[in-house]
């Protein structure tokens, strides 16, 4: 820095305007005013504002020293490194990254050949080259004159699973002649003063502009599907796209972990035809560096539909036209999720929109239900605790009263109790700092921030999804038109209408979340057959030679796949494990077809190999001839009902005594005539007729004091029996009684072979031959013949 005067801001204003072909705001001039001045300061300015122009203006004025850049993400370094203003003003710029770093690089750091040196937090604490080099040496020290901590909220929020942040402290009291400056778009004041503390720095200017981005409306939509079917982010990728159809909005996805940045970028491919699939890529932290740069280059030249990402793209990425921005589930800090909405409608003049999309868990409404659904859950346990205690306190002393309210406090479950005290949140806009809480059981949603559970729940609670972050970064209010320090409505825009607010002022912003076609019904899949780890124990001869069958099977495969010197050989092909596992397969009679290996086995080989394998197997376990399908005969041919099959109508009454149709035995009707009675019996008039040859069944003894149901698929069988009673009975008198078919259970052929085992067939129509019990000395009467005629049958006595 020239050892005169610092300019004025009309001078800086000018200056940059001519050297940059651009005009800078007045926050821009401010705070290159106070690197140029040595005065510390944080930038607190929206997303896409223009923070990075502010601590490269500083350049047109230093003629040496050099400036220590430190950069969460290598995109952003990569950006900075090849902004078109050092171009201009012909300043060496170097990002530190696996590639670009070298011994030779570091030595000319040193020496002051780049005069930008962009390096993430690692590099500066864990390179032993950047200690040996640069940290070491007093004159490389001296030459640094300014520090930025770019996204400086990462400082914080990031030291968790990044502590290079949190040992950056050391630079501080090393370079004592730089001048820091911290730049943010989400730094609360909570945030400002632990920055303080932890740079060592009290004598700090603070800048703080409104990071509402007025241009981007805030939507939060409950998921209405599993998490894992990503069903709820299909319309991003309208079905039915073509190289013709117009494009969707360019968007960029953002997951939680590498993992569902994959699965979510494969699901979308697939909604895609095979020509376009490559509209969509995916980009995180374990890709190639220059495939996740060509990645960010192709969006911004609109060669992609969108990209799904990590917060390897979360921070800082300048492209101007992107519509749409989704969060897939919720982000641990509302300052996360503000920068990564951040990424939308950069360009000022255009209307984004940004979405969450999370699980039902963290609305009020969902947990208004649990707390409903475990105070009855609780009344209903003391209620069944009280009936089976069966006692009153007023029959108890009161000293055993007094033990039976302290054990009732004792007996409410933990998980009830630790519930409550979760969903007991404060329902008021806060500014505080979230309690450390942990996670439950019922699917609570725990360790969110206060700000982010208000935002969530604005629609429920009644204000607009923009004022908890509003309150949350204690945002001034937006300098409009004719105020004395209006810059431009680049720096001070015009609040949105309540049209492009948010979905709460607006509910129909949210209404393209809805138009998407149902999921397809998928079926659960057969599991998998368990194997026992010792079966192996239990194996026979043949499993054994099956199992050596198989290892010769992969090792002549793999020299024919791979040639003789491959390093794994055939295990490579097929591991010992899974020959183990076929075999159990095998010798439990599970693998027949190749549907049923597929099932059984997830092997890489399947396709090409499946069906060689089930070869192997069947030499030793032989799968099973096909059934032939045999018609089988009818036992007997019936004509058609002449109504149609249904239920069969209730057969009249019949009278036990007289054997007359139209009464019964106890009715004050019946005719007490039971020896002109006639045997026999026609049938109902709606039963239908069937034909049937008659058939007598002589019972083998008149001894008996109850008659078997008969039971047949086609007729209704309706048997009346009337023999005498032996000696041993109680009465001497006849006995008579009517029995119907209820149950469908076995047929009835024409010669009748043996209606139930005591029944044998006859050809006579006059009784036959004497066919009692052997040694049943009280067989005194004839045997009793069953009449079959026309589907009813009447027993009566031979």
């Amino acid at each position: 820095m020239p050892a005169s005067a610092p300019p004025s801001a009309e001078v800086i204003k000018n200056k940059t305007s001519s050297t940059f072909n651009k005009t800078p705001c007045q926050f821009q001039i401010r705070v290159c005013d106070h690197q140029l001045r040595r005065q510390h300061s944080v930038l607190i300015s929206p997303t896409g504002s223009g923070k990075s122009l502010s601590f490269l203006m500083p350049f047109i004025w230093e003629t040496s020293g050099i400036c220590l850049l430190i950069c969460p993400i290598q995109l952003l370094g990569n950006q900075h490194a090849s902004h078109p203003a050092l171009e201009q003003l012909g300043i060496e710029a170097i990002n530190l990254t696996a590639e670009t770093a070298s011994d030779r690089v570091f030595k000319d750091i040193a020496t002051g050949k780049y005069r930008l040196v962009i390096a993430s937090p690692e590099y500066v604490e864990q390179d032993p080259r950047f200690r040996k080099y640069l940290w070491e040496s007093a004159s490389f020290r001296n030459k640094v004159t300014r520090v930025i901590f770019d996204e400086a909220h990462c400082v914080l929020d990031w030291g968790n699973f990044r502590p290079a942040y949190h040992r950056l402290s050391f630079i501080r009291p090393t370079l004592l002649h730089a001048t820091f400056t911290a730049l943010s778009a989400t730094l609360s004041p909570a945030m400002v003063l632990e920055l303080k503390k932890w740079l060592g720095l009290y004598d700090i200017e603070i800048l703080r502009r409104s990071n509402d981005r007025q241009n981007i409306a805030p939507i939060v939509k409950k998921m209405q599907y599993s998490v894992t079917s990503l069903h709820d982010i299909a319309f991003l990728i309208p079905l039915g796209l073509t190289s013709e159809s117009p494009a969707p909005p360019k968007f960029m996805l953002f997951m939680r972990s590498k993992q569902m940045c994959q699965k979510a970028g494969r699901f979308l491919r697939k909604r895609l035809p095979p020509e376009l699939r490559g509209k969509v890529v995916w980009v995180h932290s374990d890709m190639n560096g220059h495939f996740n740069q060509r990645s960010m280059e192709r969006l911004k030249a609109g060669d992609l539909y969108g990209v799904v990402c990590t917060d390897v793209a979360g921070m800082g990425i300048d492209i101007p036209d992107i519509d749409l921005v989704v969060q897939y589930q919720l982000s641990s800090k509302y300052c996360a999720v503000s920068q990564r909405f951040g990424r939308a409608g950069r360009d000022l003049t255009r209307k984004a929109k940004s979405v969450l999309i999370i699980e039902a868990k963290y609305f009020d409404d969902y947990k208004q239900a649990l707390r409903e659904r475990t105070e009855k859950a609780r009344n209903t346990k003391a209620n069944k605790r009280k009936a089976a205690e069966g006692l009153d306190e007023a029959e108890l002393t009161p000293r055993a009263i007094r033990a039976r309210h302290s054990d009732t406090s004792l007996t409410q479950p933990d998980e009830v109790a630790e519930t409550e005290a979760v969903l007991a949140g404060p329902h008021p806009l806060s500014r505080a700092t979230p309690p450390s809480t942990r996670n439950i059981k019922h699917g609570i949603a725990t360790d969110v921030e206060p700000v982010m559970d208000q935002f969530i729940n604005a629609h429920i609670r009644g204000f607009c999804r923009c004022t908890p972050g509003n309150r949350f970064f204690d945002n001034p209010v937006s300098i409009q038109e004719g105020s004395d320090n209006f810059c431009c409505h680049r720096c001070c825009p015009r609040p949105p209408l309540p049209a492009d607010c948010c979905d709460v002022c607006n509910p129909k912003l949210a209404e393209f979340l809805s138009a998407m076609e149902p999921p397809p019904k998928t079926t659960r899949a057969t599991p998998q057959k368990h194997i026992p780890d010792d079966d192996i124990d239990n194996w026979t001869k043949a499993d054994h030679s099956l199992s050596q069958t198989l290892r010769d099977w992969r090792d002549q495969m793999a020299r024919a796949h791979w040639g003789e010197n491959h390093l794994f050989g055939g295990i490579g092909l097929l591991s010992n494990e899974q020959i183990q596992r076929l075999v159990g397969l095998a010798r439990r009679q599970l693998l027949f077809h190749l549907t049923d290996l597929q099932r059984e086995l997830k092997w890489y080989y399947m396709t090409e190999y499946g069906l060689h394998i089930l070869e192997v197997i069947h030499k030793f376990y032989p799968a099973p001839a096909p059934a032939l399908n045999i018609p089988a005969a009818p036992c007997r041919t019936f004509e058609e009902p002449s109504q149609p099959a249904g239920k069969l109508p209730r057969a009249p009454s019949t009278c036990s005594a007289c054997h007359k149709v139209g009464h019964r035995m106890n009715s004050r009707v019946r005719e007490l005539n039971p020896q002109n009675a006639t045997p026999t019996r026609t049938s109902s008039p709606q039963t239908p007729t069937r034909n049937m040859a008659s058939t007598q069944l002589h019972l083998p003894s008149p001894q008996l004091h109850h008659i078997a149901s008969i039971s047949t698929p086609q007729p209704r069988i309706e048997l009346s029996v009337q023999y005498p009673i032996g000696p041993n009975s109680l009465s001497g008198s006849s006995y008579s009684s009517t029995a119907r078919s209820r149950a469908c259970t076995s047929a009835v052929s024409s010669s009748a072979p043996a209606v139930a085992p005591f029944l044998s067939p006859s050809t006579k129509s006059s009784s036959g031959p004497d066919q009692s019990f052997p040694g049943d000395a009280n067989a005194a009467a004839t045997p009793s013949a069953i009449a079959f005629d026309g589907g009813v049958g009447n027993i009566r006595p031979g």
